[in-house]
């Protein structure tokens, strides 16, 4: 399960930066461009994009992976994914699947 390790990674970064600004990516890139330059917010800002992007990447990937007859099902397992109560019994299809 290395895309969820890679995820989780994600998210943490993404969580760094929504911790360090007070607001999310689209607020703060707005915020961004109205004002005087600041190099390490740029730097900052340029980072938390490709981390955002990598992550939408890894959600779409694990939505091709996964054949679930709905978004709605991938983000449960996605969600139970953040909270690490996934895969716990190494049986990666009753996980997943129920089966």
């Amino acid at each position: 399960m290395k895309v969820l390790s890679q995820r989780a990674r994600l998210l943490e970064k993404i969580s760094y930066f929504e911790t360090k600004y007070g607001k999310i990516l689209e607020k703060f890139s707005k915020e961004l461009q109205e004002k005087e330059e600041n190099h390490e917010e740029w730097d900052d800002y340029i980072e938390w994009k490709a981390t955002s992007t990598a992550l939408k990447e890894i959600n779409d990937k694990f939505t091709k992976i996964f054949p679930f007859p709905s978004k709605k099902r991938v983000n449960e397992i996605l969600q139970m994914a953040d909270n690490a109560d996934f895969v716990t019994s190494g049986n990666i299809d009753r996980d997943i699947y129920g089966k």
